[in-house]
């Protein structure tokens, strides 16, 4: 399994070079477990028209107050192409499972979102989430999200901005997961959403797995589906459960 990461990891730094996304976010799922205790470092880059590379990271830490309920702080950076390293936002989140998984396998849960942003301009927000899962045979998975986010303070745009995620996963024998994974942002209610190449559509493979039974790992990539999307998305991330 070791050796399976470090490929992994080695393939993604290669393709994604010339150095270590843009997208460091992910389709999660509704599951609370109370004893959930972890740290996850994400890191992803993504190039512009003059193929010049960005980069964001983001650490995060989380812990479940019971079996229903998940809190979580992040703190993420973001690199411009030939710019330096710069606070972007940091994050508190609560993810409230009100949907035990049924008989079919259907899991649900409402995710609230507090950012407070770096930058004297930059608006603040508050973020309504909703995500759904089904889990049906032989290891299959489906995920989807619908995200409502709203700006608060300096530089706010009004209206509700509108997003969606998904994935269709499947676990292998080898206990790895790997499937497809689709990142939507439709736009805003006030200013409105605009034809399909003015909103950012992308889809792209995923594969994930554990190293041990503390550490476990994922790396993706999305790929521009509509022209207000990046061209390419390059995603990798660390695991650590206490």
């Amino acid at each position: 399994m070791i050796r399976l990461f470090a490929a992994s990891f080695a393939a993604f730094c290669l393709l994604a070079s010339p150095s270590l996304a843009q997208n460091v976010s992910s389709v999660f799922g509704p599951n609370v477990d109370q004893d959930d205790h972890e740290a996850e470092f994400r890191i992803g880059a993504a190039p512009n028209s003059q193929d010049e590379w960005r980069y964001n990271s983001r650490l995060h830490y989380q812990r479940a107050l019971n079996d229903s309920v998940r809190l979580r702080g992040i703190i993420q950076y973001t690199k411009p192409a030939n710019g330096d390293l710069e606070l972007r936002f940091i994050q508190g989140e609560l993810l409230w499972q009100f949907l035990e998984e049924t008989p079919g396998g259907h899991v649900s849960a409402f995710r609230f979102d507090a950012r407070l942003a770096e930058g004297d301009n930059t608006p603040h927000q508050f973020g309504a989430n909703w995500t759904h899962q089904w889990s049906f045979g032989e290891g299959w998975r489906l995920r989807g999200i619908a995200l409502l986010d709203v700006d608060l303070g300096p530089g706010r745009s009004d209206g509700v901005f509108v997003g969606a995620r998904s994935s269709l996963t499947r676990r292998l024998p080898n206990g790895l997961r790997t499937g497809v994974e689709y990142f939507g942002e439709f736009g805003n209610t006030e200013a409105g959403f605009g034809s399909f190449d003015q909103q950012e559509h992308s889809v792209g493979p995923m594969l994930s797995g554990p190293l041990n039974d503390k550490w476990g790992w994922y790396a993706g990539v999305q790929i521009g589906v509509s022209d207000g999307a990046n061209d390419q998305d390059w995603q990798f991330t660390i695991t650590r459960e206490f």
